[in-house]
C-alpha cells in the first residue's frame, strides 16, 4: 500500500516566496521550477496526458493569483 502524502506544514517567508514566483510573474514561465516547488503543484506544461492540462492550468492560475495577492507588493518593478 502506498504511503500517504502529507502536506508540508512549514511556511515560506514572504520574501522567499516572492523570489520563488519572480520568474513566473516577470516572464510567464517557471524556468527553474521554484514556483512549482513553492506552491506544490506541477506546472501545466509538464502534465501528461495533454487532456488533463486545462484542469492543471486552472489550478496553476488560481495559485498564481493567490500568490500575487499575498506577495505581489514585495516584487519591485525592474
Amino acid at each position: 500500500m502506498p504511503v500517504k502524502r502529507r502536506v508540508d506544514k512549514r511556511r515560506l517567508a514572504p520574501e522567499a516566496e516572492a523570489e520563488a514566483w519572480r520568474d513566473y510573474f516577470e516572464s510567464g514561465y517557471d524556468f527553474f521550477g521554484a514556483a512549482a516547488e513553492a506552491c506544490g503543484l506541477v506546472e501545466p506544461v509538464n502534465v501528461w496526458p495533454p487532456e488533463d492540462r486545462p484542469a492543471a492550468q486552472n489550478a496553476w492560475d488560481a495559485a498564481a493569483a493567490d500568490a500575487w495577492r499575498r506577495i505581489g507588493h514585495l516584487l519591485e518593478v525592474r
